[in-house]
């Protein structure tokens, strides 16, 4: 047993010799490395990966951008940022991610670092303010469509080699007919696909290219790849880590099941598990495109100035060898400048002296793990529980980390107040969200910025859990930023009273809590509560007006009704022709009513349609005049001023009587005795109409609602209290102006200005025969024409045959016999109808402009938006006109177009 002791003894004490002596060297080592990192300037980089941390081609690309930075002369410190592309699909919120880290570390970092495309798209070609602070490097392939516009940028374009790799691919597989081209839908897939269209095109007419293979996931993935002839086809890899169903899948747990599994060649142009069956191809390499990456950023460190610089880097040809034997392909036609990568043997080879080195820290690590296994045992427990604190302690730094953010997020902070010292102690760092640069202040100094209306309650509720009737606190309250300003926001604070320690250990009261801003929370507040109100009054408004309107229409009914029966009953010719007035002037009441409620109608409903002609308005004034002089009381005066006996305008006449008749009514209304003025004049390219009386005049408090629908300040006067309003929407439909002036008591004068154009007074012909005219006209411009109706509809086809009735009219049923007979025969004119069986009217066109781009093409159809005007421009068509037909506009624009021709 003593000797058992003692053989015990020597092991461990030459594990002991073993390890400290190791530990030496390490130290040794590690002070040099001290040494050598105290001797470098220190630089600050933010690099922004497009992935994660753990994704394969990110991971490679860091480690030989990490590596090839520690051999330059700076001591470069790295804030990593993942934008995790693959399942973080929207850019707006990968710029968030990126954005929240430049904000929290932006003022250390010298130079942002972008790798592949959904980083460089954030950093130079979609860069906002934020991000053009910064100096950028990046380094992605990028499409031709993209621009960078980052003016302190160095760009290295991986540049893609999708052609190489399929001449490579057609020169190791003869016999293949078939290429498919496999990409997802993600940023970096639809790029890899675009790019490969374009590199690929001359060859599309000699060989069968697919890029059309599309898959939910992973397993609808490899069944169709299982479809492929492996016989006479081949594959060429892009990038496949995400369905349509949106999952992200690990390359490395995909790639080599579809280089195994479809049992087709598959070529790859990403070194992302390239060693794993893949044959190989002109790949861009994560390693390169690090090192890369590293030299520019040392250049830049180094005074090379970055301007929206480009620069490229080709991708290298790799090839497997055991996947070409694997294939029946000879090695001997790999071309000449590659790399491979084929069995253990070339593997051992070529990483000796790495394989050596591992050997080396293997050992070195065997024996570091004996040692402690023999120390562990001795300082077992004590390790437990120092390895259990650790794990508390980092959960509470994440707690705290997590707490944090969520009050930058909440808007909020929290604080301590000494109620013994009354001494307040802001604990987080939003001090800008109160406009305090001074973490600590008085309670007393808090309490001067509250808003003097809740000054009372808070300071209630604060005594209270000052003099122990109260051990929780909660106010909603204003707050301004500062004495000096007047800038008050809803804050709420909770809080509760406890026991801490200061940093001398010693115990007082405190009361702690959180305050959070709910100034957004209280304004709509407000809000929605003046929206209940105003809701309250507009449906008071409209009940109000509905039963107005019922009075309204049940008068001038009652009376038609009523007279209608004893006009059966009349016994002498003079009854029945007073009760026929009677009846004629309360028809045309509730005729006037039931127009104004249908104008309020398409108001407010935009429905509201103008016929605009040009008419003699001095005819229409005298109309007005002349119709209301017959209906004004004899205590009333009805006076014109007007200085012309013609003026010719363009405007809709009715629309125009309609402003003039409800100015004059609402006069006429409203004036006991006195006079009503009208004039006119005309005033800036444009006539300027008044109305004024000497009525009972609008008071101040309803100025405001004279033009607002539903509003009747009397409630005595006849109407609907739609007038005015109707009369505004009109005028304003015309850009023109209308307003009043008022004084309580003694009038009112309403006016409006509208820009209809004045003409001389010349001999008119009569529209209709002016028009009949101007059709005769047209027609004969047009005689003798080749028309071809593409339409299904045969009455269709023979109303224009009619309209071009002096015209050789030809039909096409559908858009293919329309296309046939463009090619075969010489149309002066074709009229192409949008819906029709077999082939429709704008794929038609689309067609017929590809042998034919002279016959003007005339869409005609019954859909009448904006956006079938704009598709038929795009496929060709010369104009478009809707159903139904208007003889005169369709006239016009085949005059216009054949004129053209």
């Amino acid at each position: 047993m003593r000797g058992y002791k003692c053989t015990d003894l020597e092991n461990t004490f030459k594990l002991f010799i073993i390890a400290f002596i190791a530990m030496i060297m390490l130290g040794i080592s590690s002070c040099k490395n001290v040494s050598d990192a105290q001797l470098k300037e220190r630089k600050n980089i933010c690099f922004v990966s497009s992935f994660t941390d753990n994704h394969i081609w990110s991971s490679r690309l860091y480690d030989a951008f990490k590596s090839t930075l520690d051999t330059s002369k700076y001591d470069v410190q790295i804030t990593n940022v993942y934008l995790d592309s693959k399942r973080i699909v929207d850019p707006e919120a990968r710029r968030s991610i990126l954005n929240y880290h430049l904000r929290s570390e932006g003022k250390n970092i010298e130079l942002v670092v972008g790798m592949d495309l959904e980083a460089t798209e954030l950093l130079i070609v979609n860069p906002d303010s934020l991000i053009q602070q910064y100096p950028v490097v990046c380094v992605a392939t990028l499409g031709d469509s993209m621009k960078i516009r980052h003016e302190h940028c160095v760009f290295i374009n991986s540049v893609m080699q999708i052609d190489e790799t399929f001449v490579v691919a057609r020169k190791f597989l003869p016999n293949a007919v078939n290429a498919y081209i496999v990409s997802d839908s993600t940023d970096t897939g639809v790029l890899y696909k675009e790019e490969a269209r374009r590199q690929l095109e001359i060859y599309e007419n000699y060989y069968n290219i697919d890029y059309s293979i599309n898959a939910k996931n992973d397993s609808d993935l490899l069944a169709k790849l299982n479809k492929i002839n492996s016989e006479n086809s081949f594959i060429i890899l892009c990038t496949w880590q995400r369905g349509t169903d949106g999952v992200y899948y690990l390359p490395e747990k995909l790639y080599p099941r579809i280089a195994t599994e479809s049992g087709t060649p598959v070529f790859t142009i990403v070194d992302n598990m390239a060693s794993d069956g893949f044959i190989g191809g002109y790949m861009e390499r994560a390693s390169v495109n690090g090192e890369a990456l590293a030299k520019q950023v040392v250049a830049v460190f180094d005074g090379e100035k970055p301007s929206g610089q480009v620069k490229p880097l080709v991708a290298s040809p790799v090839f497997n060898t055991d996947a070409m034997r694997s294939h029946n392909i000879h090695t001997d036609l790999i071309p000449g400048d590659s790399l491979t990568q084929n069995s253990l043997q070339d593997f051992v080879e070529i990483n000796r002296n790495l394989i050596l080195t591992l050997l080396i820290i293997i050992v070195v690590a065997i024996i570091v793990i004996v040692l402690l296994f023999k120390m562990s045992r001795r300082y077992k427990n004590l390790y437990r529980k120092s390895y259990k604190l650790a794990i508390k302690n980092r959960n509470l730094e994440v707690d705290s980390e997590l707490l944090l953010f969520s009050l930058n997020q909440l808007n909020a902070y929290t604080w301590v107040v000494n109620l013994d010292t009354r001494g307040l102690h802001y604990i987080d760092s939003n001090s800008e969200l109160r406009g305090i640069k001074n973490l600590q202040e008085s309670i007393d100094d808090f309490i001067k910025r509250v808003h003097s209306e809740d000054l009372e309650s808070f300071n209630d509720k604060f005594e209270m859990c000052v003099n122990g009737q109260s051990k929780n606190f909660k106010c909603v309250y204003r707050l301004n930023r500062s004495i000096k300003t007047d800038d008050y926001q809803w804050w709420e604070t909770r809080g509760m009273v406890s026991e801490r320690y200061d940093s001398s250990g010693n115990r007082y009261r405190a009361l702690s809590g959180i305050s959070y801003n709910v100034h957004g929370y209280k304004s709509k507040e407000q809000q929605l509560a003046q929206a209940v109100i105003n809701t309250e009054r507009s449906e008071q408004c409209k009940c109000d007006f509905f039963a107005n309107m019922s009075h309204e229409i049940r008068t001038p009914l009652n009376v038609v009704v009523g007279f209608s029966e004893l006009m059966t009953e009349a016994r002498t010719e003079l009854e029945r022709e007073e009760y026929g007035d009677l009846i004629k002037t309360n028809s045309k009441l509730l005729l006037d009513l039931i127009d104004d409620i249908l104008d309020l109608s398409k108001i407010e409903s935009g429905m509201m349609k103008f016929d605009i002609t040009t008419f003699d308005f001095v005819a229409l004034y005298n109309e007005v005049y002349n119709s209301f002089v017959k209906i004004s009381n004899k205590n009333v005066k009805i006076i014109r001023n007007d200085n012309e006996e013609h003026c010719m305008v363009v405007f809709d006449r009715r629309r125009l009587l309609q402003v003039l008749n409800n100015f004059m009514s609402n006069a006429i209304k409203y004036t006991d005795h006195g006079e009503i003025t009208m004039s006119w004049s005309i005033s800036d390219g444009g006539i300027k109409i008044s109305v004024k009386d000497t009525g009972i005049g609008i008071s101040d408090e309803n100025k405001s609602k004279v033009f607002s629908q539903y509003q009747r300040f009397d409630s005595i006067a006849k109407g609907t209290g739609l007038g005015l309003s109707i009369s505004k929407a009109i005028v304003e439909k015309h850009n023109g102006k209308i307003g009043f002036e008022s004084d309580y008591g003694k009038g009112s004068t309403f006016w409006t200005w509208l820009p209809i154009l004045r003409r001389e007074v010349r001999a008119e012909l009569p529209v209709s025969y002016k028009k009949e005219q101007e059709l005769e006209k047209l027609c004969s411009l047009i005689s003798g024409l080749n028309i071809l109706v593409a339409d299904d509809i045969d009455s269709n086809y023979r109303l224009i045959e009619a309209v071009f009735s002096n015209c050789t009219v030809e039909q096409a049923p559908d858009g293919v016999e329309a296309v046939i007979k463009a090619r075969m025969n010489k149309y002066d004119l074709i009229i192409m109808d949008i819906r029709m069986p077999v082939l429709d009217g704008l794929e038609a066109t689309r067609q017929i402009r590809r042998f034919d781009v002279t016959t003007p093409i005339v869409i005609l159809t019954a859909h009448a938006f904006e956006a079938y005007r704009e598709e038929a421009q795009k496929v060709g068509a010369n104009d478009y006109i809707t159903k139904p037909i208007d003889r005169r506009a369709l006239l016009s624009i085949i005059k216009r177009l054949v004129q053209k021709g």
